[in-house]
């Protein structure tokens, strides 16, 4: 275990108040190489439930969260890229109804210069300029009721209620215990306590290489602190993607035109479109995407390989990906 580390200083409340849970939490890791990210400045309500990312041999670049943007290469062609050594979280709101309410989603993304095969998981395999959200559900009262960790190409979404979601509206049969997505298996309830302050967060633990998400816990900055370093990073809207400083002007993370709109560039993944591109009807599958309707991405943001199952998927419409998953909110 990682012994008290001095490291970048974050104000923090009620300290003590929920602290990381021990030996559980990382097991699935190497505990002597992970550091994280955390966030404390911005806009009050991001702050309150950003999450903690703490990665596996933070050491090796492509472990760390990053920050895109754009050069030209040798030819003087675009070159879009991550680069690892300044993190931001990227932040977007959206807002959805069904009968039972109206619920907030709170999405951090945030994004990793690349990824590759990991022996420990079952993964994408290599890919270039990766990212990864964390969609934090609120209720009208702003409570936390789920949250869902998936792949900025749709891939190994993990849906896990936390303690404020009624059990009635629970998928039947579901393990609160854990729950297993593609190889890794995390905890199936997100316990938050009944009463939190704005130290308080949701902490994912991130596989070295792969970036699966490998453990949820729920923690006060500080008692994560007292392990891990933590490197601050800043919040922005994830409409910066669109705006790349490129020499005199700018440019954007995506495509902007054509149906490979609202894909990231640089970040095809070709295994995947060659093993399931005609299956699942799309050869970009696997590769990495903006989080948003037909209009912004014609391919969609589905989160299924199961080509009968594919638009129920999407998760642009969140209640219907809900049902879809057998979620009764």
């Amino acid at each position: 275990m990682l012994s008290l580390c001095l490291v970048v200083a974050v104000m923090v409340l009620g300290s003590d108040s929920c602290p990381l849970p021990d030996p559980r939490a990382g097991t699935a890791l190497d505990y002597s190489s992970v550091k994280g990210f955390v966030v404390t400045e911005g806009e009050d309500r991001f702050v309150r439930f950003a999450p903690i990312f703490l990665v596996e041999d933070y050491e090796d670049p492509i472990n760390r969260i990053g920050t895109p943007a754009a050069r030209l290469d040798a030819k003087g062609d675009e070159d879009i890229y991550v680069d690892p050594s300044r993190p931001t979280y990227y932040t977007q709101v959206q807002q959805w109804k069904t009968d039972h309410g109206t619920y907030t989603n709170l999405i951090y993304r945030v994004h990793f210069a690349m990824s590759k095969s990991n022996s420990k998981s079952v993964d994408g395999g290599k890919g270039y300029n990766v990212g990864l959200m964390a969609v934090v559900t609120l209720d009208e009262q702003d409570r936390p009721l789920l949250i869902n960790a998936v792949h900025t190409c749709g891939c190994f979404h993990a849906i896990l209620p936390t303690t404020f979601l009624p059990e009635s509206e629970y998928p039947e049969d579901w393990n609160m215990e854990k729950y297993t997505t593609y190889g890794e298996t995390v905890p199936g309830l997100v316990r938050y306590p009944q009463n939190f302050g704005s130290d308080v967060r949701p902490v994912f633990f991130l596989r070295s290489g792969s970036h699966r998400v490998v453990d949820v816990q729920v923690a006060s900055i500080d008692s994560v602190h007292q392990r891990y370093a933590l490197a601050q990073s800043p919040l922005a809207p994830v409409e910066d993607l669109e705006h790349l400083k490129l020499g005199n002007g700018e440019t954007s993370f995506f495509f902007t035109e054509g149906k490979n709109r609202g894909l990231v560039k640089g970040a095809i993944k070709t295994k995947e479109t060659l093993l399931l591109g005609a299956v699942i009807g799309d050869s970009r599958v696997g590769q990495d995407r903006m989080f948003g309707g037909e209009d912004a991405v014609p391919r969609g943001f589905y989160t299924t390989i199961n080509p009968t199952k594919k638009d129920a998927s999407d998760m642009w419409d969140y209640a219907g990906f809900l049902k879809a998953n057998g979620w009764k909110l």
